[in-house]
């Protein structure tokens, strides 16, 4: 049951329709898979629609345990790969190339790849469940393709009192070790209120970086929200599969450091996965 007060359910109401009037689909909580993160019936149907030869060979591989078999896959890959280059890469099992993800083609000619293309799924739910320790704690929402989680978000109404640092607080108080906030699980993690928003792309407790992520210093007037801009261009499916594809990458950078137990110089790569910030993708996109 959400708590949200009706000023916060109005705000999380007008997000929820306009992305389910451009191509988003909002399912129930109850439909998402909190220990392999993810949303199992779409993962299936997906894999089922668009490779038919894949699955069914799959099938005779796997016997009943198919789907059990495949979704376990799947999640460990994410979990080890990272979401990002398990939908531009493959998931191999036995031999068989799974892809879990189709990009926009560049024209119409190639018709088979733009039915592909069509085939990709994109789901909202609102206040995910995402704890297996707490099934009460809930984020306000979370966006899918095909079964997998790319963001989630969480809302705040400056009508009750409350900002994107709420948000923020918000997220630091969670259990970074719960498998939806492990990094590299999820894209982005985004707070937004009716006039800004700001992101990070790794939990780390009260040691979480958040980057703002506004059009400007301060987002401009609208007729509507002033972060509006968020549902309407960045998270819109195809800006979302646009930065999947072209602008979203993992950063490895190597650092060292003096090993006092080894009396040594020794090095450890660090990783961050990099979300562009709004005006990175805007520019690039006039060109």
């Amino acid at each position: 049951m959400s708590d949200l007060n009706p000023t916060e359910k109005k705000f999380e109401d007008h997000i929820e329709l306009y992305f389910t009037s451009n191509g988003y689909k909002s399912i129930h909580h109850s439909n998402y898979n909190t220990s392999i993160c993810l949303i199992p019936e779409e993962v299936i149907n997906f894999i089922q629609k668009s490779q038919p030869q894949k699955w069914e060979n799959l099938c005779d591989i796997h016997g009943s345990d198919v789907e059990k078999k495949i979704l376990n896959r799947i999640s460990k890959q994410i979990s080890s790969r990272g979401v990002l280059d398990v939908l531009r890469d493959k998931v191999s099992d036995h031999g068989e190339e799974i892809e879990l993800c189709f990009f926009k083609p560049k024209n119409d000619l190639n018709e088979g790849h733009m039915q592909l293309y069509k085939m990709n799924s994109f789901r909202i739910i609102r206040q995910l469940n995402f704890s297996e320790k707490n099934p009460d704690q809930s984020i306000d929402l979370g966006l899918f393709i095909n079964g997998i989680p790319l963001v989630t978000i969480e809302l705040k109404n400056q009508l009750t009192n409350q900002n994107i640092i709420h948000s923020q607080i918000q997220y630091s108080k969670r259990d970074k070790n719960e498998p939806l906030l492990q990094f590299k699980r999820c894209l982005a993690h985004f707070c937004i209120d009716n006039n800004k928003a700001s992101m990070t792309s790794k939990l780390a407790g009260e040691n979480t970086f958040f980057l703002p992520y506004n059009k400007g210093i301060e987002n401009p007037p609208t007729d509507g929200y002033r972060s509006e801009y968020m549902w309407k261009e960045v998270l819109e499916k195809d800006s979302v599969l646009d930065i999947l594809e072209n602008f979203a990458h993992l950063s490895k950078k190597k650092e060292y450091y003096f090993n006092e137990k080894t009396n040594s110089v020794e090095a450890k790569t660090k990783e961050m996965l990099i979300f562009p910030r709004y005006h990175q993708l805007a520019l690039n996109r006039k060109f």
